[in-house]
Order: structure tokens, then sequence, then C-alpha cells
């Protein structure tokens, strides 16, 4: 059975690091891992230049429904000493749910019954995509691939 992942790449070229301190890990993980990509060749993943890996990975919660609930975007740091901690336990793949309201742009206090009067408002639409690139171009840069999962839909009611 041949698993497909979906596998993001959000940045065009090569992604800088947003800190000081994830500068000098990102030049050895950019040294590492020019191009972060995982393909299906047969029965096995394979890196960007075709050698067989194995995807050891965490599941990055919170930006399904941090934003949703008018709080934030992440749950917990998105941060360059959090991703340094990430490669110390040798991952190499973060799955990162989405929310298809936050990133859409779609909730307000006037539409969600259960916001209990948060406003997501700073936290969706332009400020979710650019947080979400931003973590994305991080993980990269650490040489991480990405697997962006849309994990919480904007249920229309007719």
């Amino acid at each position: 059975m041949v698993a497909l992942l979906v596998l993001a790449s959000l940045s065009a070229g090569s992604a800088t690091a947003a800190s000081a301190p994830a500068a000098r890990t990102a030049s050895t993980a950019a040294a590492r891992s020019a191009r972060v990509a995982v393909y299906v060749k047969g029965r096995h993943l394979v890196n960007a230049v075709g050698k067989v890996t194995r995807l050891l990975g965490v599941d990055r919660s919170g930006t399904e429904y941090a934003c949703e609930q008018g709080w934030g975007i992440f749950d917990g740091p998105a941060t360059a000493p959090s991703v340094e901690a990430m490669v110390r336990w040798h991952v190499n793949a973060v799955r990162l749910p989405l929310n298809e309201g936050c990133w859409l742009d779609l909730f307000t206090t006037a539409n969600d019954p259960y916001d209990n009067g948060r406003n997501p408002a700073p936290f969706e639409g332009g400020a979710y995509r650019t947080a979400i690139r931003a973590y994305v171009e991080l993980l990269h840069a650490h040489g991480m691939a990405v697997i962006l999962s849309l994990h919480a839909l904007d249920a229309r009611t007719a």
C-alpha cells in the first residue's frame, strides 16, 4: 500500500530564520538539506536526492483551533528554540493542521455563536497565513518536511 503525503512548500526559494539563534542552526540545516521534499518511489519515501527516508514526525497542534477561539494562532511556542528542540529529538517531519475559516478570514463574532464574545479578527486571514508561512519556512530552514493538513472546515449551513 502506498501512503500519500501532502507536503507543502510555501516558499519559492530558500528560507531565512526569523531570529539570530535560528540563523546559526539554519545555516547548518541548510547545508544538510538545501531542498526539503519527500516523494513516493515504488514502496518507499525518498528525499529530494532520491535517498530512501524515514519520516520521524510530530503533530504541531493549535493552529486548527486557537484562531477560531479568538486567542492566538499557535498553542505554545512556534519559535526557533522550540524547533531546535525538535532537531535534537531527530524530528524530520511536522504535521501542521490548518483551519479553513482562519485561513480564509471567515470568522467574526457575528457569525460564530460559540465564541463567547472573543473576536478572532487579529488572528485570521493575512495574519494567520503570514504566521503559517513563517513557521513553515522556519521548519524548512531546519531541514524538516511539513505536512499541511486541512483539519477544521468552515461548514456552511443551508
